[in-house]
């Protein structure tokens, strides 16, 4: 949901605050987090100052993914989500640009977008998918979703006014 949120709180702080805002904002939560850590993270407090029993079955995230990335099936899995994350980025930031040199999508518009995009997305992973995969086999949705997914982004391409980005958004 950050992710979606993001933009819109960004859009707003440039509204409100001017261009340092969202700095402003990241540098806030910066102090806040190293403040976490020194004082309450049970991982960084000297011995006097840890609870006996807390944490103790807790790893570090570097020891849980060396067993993961041992097995040659889940390297495979975790190599191809990395993958896609990356070319959906690629994809996201690509339109953004779009929007913003041929719609005339300021700061605000890119915050509800990216709201809207967000919110799409996770109620079609919420709900849709699940509904989907109990129907179909799953290579058959993966490929389902990559078609839509294509055209969706064709789609996003042939609108001229700034209106017709969300009737795309809510089509797919």
């Amino acid at each position: 949901i950050s992710l979606s949120i993001g933009p819109l709180v960004g859009a707003g702080l440039i509204s409100l605050v001017g261009p340092l805002g969202p700095e402003l904002l990241a540098v806030v939560l910066t102090v806040l987090n190293a403040a976490y850590v020194l004082l309450v993270l049970p991982e960084t407090l000297p011995p006097s100052g840890k609870a006996q029993g807390v944490c103790e079955h807790v790893r570090s995230p570097a020891e849980t993914m060396g067993p993961l990335l041992q097995h040659p099936a889940l390297r495979m899995v975790g190599g191809v989500v990395f993958f896609v994350n990356v070319a959906e980025q690629g994809l996201v930031s690509l339109l953004i640009s779009y929007l913003q040199r041929h719609l005339g999508f300021g700061p605000m518009d890119i915050g509800i977008f990216a709201l809207a995009l967000g919110i799409m997305m996770a109620g079609s992973q919420a709900f849709l998918l699940p509904i989907l995969l109990k129907r179909f086999e799953t290579r058959t949705v993966v490929v389902a979703v990559s078609a839509v997914n294509a055209l969706h982004t064709m789609l996003y391409g042939l609108v001229r006014e700034k209106w017709q980005v969300f009737c795309v958004l809510v089509l797919a």
